[in-house]
Formats: structure tokens, sequence, C-alpha cells
């Protein structure tokens, strides 16, 4: 193991193990694979991460994955897959995550649902497993659920709040951790098609509260920018994407002024959605 390597180590252990339960849902990248999120011009099969609400106005059947090395060590590799299904009453958001390595791993499943309430209110739910394991001690595994509202304010404007776990569980060995509550709220910005603005206020239970900022520009028609930061962690994300016909191949990383780069690379897939053609 190198320096590096053991430094990171060094500081997940010093965050309380309660926050080490929301990796694989909040570490920062996710804030990258999310950007979008608060209106439906410019959501992506990701966008459901950070907002269940974001399912109700699914429009294609699609999926994504992702994969992200952390810091640029193997060891802390995350991967995840999301998939969204529309049906006529709103959409199902599908979710899988895996974050490790041998010594050590967290396993992520979700399955989220989100519906319209009317034209301009969104409603969604999230239903989650995670399990943390590590080789001779065994493993401890927890339920979550999260609920999301979206509100369109106007053409341009949407905002929308969120709760993670907020009546969760215990877990661990004699059940003394507890998985941390999250509550958000935040609004997106979007005057075009081609640019898009969105702030998050995220509070987690003896946290700090993060501010999360996130932009989106598309310069061409087959071309994605997206840029943002956290200021809890003073942690920065850009990236760019590609559209090829039908697919879409993502290349971003984030910044951590101590650690380093973390490099990744996400791929979606929208496909036609025959239920939607036809309310259309």
């Amino acid at each position: 193991m190198n320096g590096r390597f053991m430094f990171a180590l060094f500081l997940s252990a010093s965050i309380p193990v309660c926050v080490q339960a929301q990796f694989l849902q909040e570490n920062p990248v996710s804030s990258y694979t999310g950007t979008g999120a608060f209106h439906p011009s410019h959501a992506d099969p990701f966008s459901f991460v950070l907002q269940p609400a974001a399912l109700a106005r699914a429009g294609n059947l699609s999926a994504g994955i992702s994969g992200e090395r952390g810091y640029g060590l193997k060891e802390l590799s995350h991967y995840r897959f999301v998939a969204t299904v529309p049906v006529a009453s709103g959409g199902f958001g599908l979710q899988g995550a895996f974050s490790g390595f041998p010594g050590y791993s967290e396993n992520m499943f979700s399955l989220g649902y989100g519906r319209m309430a009317g034209e301009k209110l969104s409603l969604g739910l999230n239903f989650s497993y995670q399990q943390m394991r590590v080789p001779g001690y065994g493993a401890a595994g927890i339920l979550g659920a999260e609920a999301g509202v979206l509100i369109q304010l106007t053409k341009e404007l949407y905002s929308g709040v969120r709760v993670k776990n907020p009546m969760a569980g215990h877990y661990g060995k004699d059940r003394q951790e507890k998985m941390p509550a999250l509550y958000a709220a935040g609004f997106g910005y979007a005057p075009s098609s081609l640019f898009y603005i969105s702030t998050e206020f995220r509070k987690t239970d003896k946290q700090p509260v993060n501010i999360a900022l996130a932009l989106q520009y598309r310069p061409l028609p087959v071309v994605l920018l997206r840029a943002g930061m956290e200021t809890a962690t003073s942690v920065f994300q850009a990236g760019a994407g590609f559209q090829l016909k039908q697919c879409r191949l993502d290349l971003f990383s984030s910044f951590h002024p101590q650690l380093g780069i973390t490099p990744g690379l996400q791929v979606l897939f929208h496909f036609k959605n025959k239920i939607h053609e036809k309310e259309q």
C-alpha cells in the first residue's frame, strides 16, 4: 500500500462511522452524475440518484453505468448502475452500486418510483438496502428510504426538497451505529435547453451545511459540459459528455485539495418508449 492510500483510509476512519454509511449515496462525484435532477429538460437516468421525484417525468426507457477511481486508487473504486422505466402513471428507477476492495466493500441496491400530482408537482420515493462487509469480521446491512418533491415555479425554474433516512434504524455490532438523516432543499434554473444551473443545501446529522453548486452547458448538440463544487469538502467536479445517437459518453473527475483527482466515466443509453409516444 502506498502512502496516499493509507492517508485516504486514515481520513475515512477519522469521519464518524455513520457518515461512512452514506458513501454510496452521497459521494461528491455522485453530484456530478446527478446534475440536472431539478429540471426535466436537463435530467438523465442518473438524476433520481439525488432526487427521486425526477422519476415522475422519466420520458424514455433509459439506463446508465458509471465508474470512478477514488484519488486514482483501485482500492477506492466505485461502480454504479441505474435504469429508469416510464409507465403510464410515472416512472420506476432501479439502482445498484458497489464500492471498495477485498478488505472492505459496500453494496447498495434501491428501487424508486415517481409520479405527477398535478401539472406542476412531482413526488418520488426511493427504498434501498445497503451492506458493508469486512472479511473476518462479517457484514452489516440496513434498509433506507428517501422521499422527494419537485415543484415547477415557472417554465424555467424548479424547486425541490428531499429527506433521506429520517427514521433510520441501527446497524453493526450490538446495533449501536445509526444511519444519519439527510435533509436537502434547492432549485434548478434553465433559461434554455442549452444552459442549466442548480444549488442545493444539504444538512446531515452532526455535520455542517453542505452547499452543492452545479451547472451544465451544451455548446454543440453533441457536446455537454458540466462543472460543480461542494462547500463542505471543497471538492470540485468537471466533465464533458459526447452524444452519439441514443448513447452518451461522459468523462469527468473531481478534485480534492489534499487527496487529489478522482477520475470517472459514465455511459448512458436512451431508448424509444411506446407508452410516451402514444401519450404525445
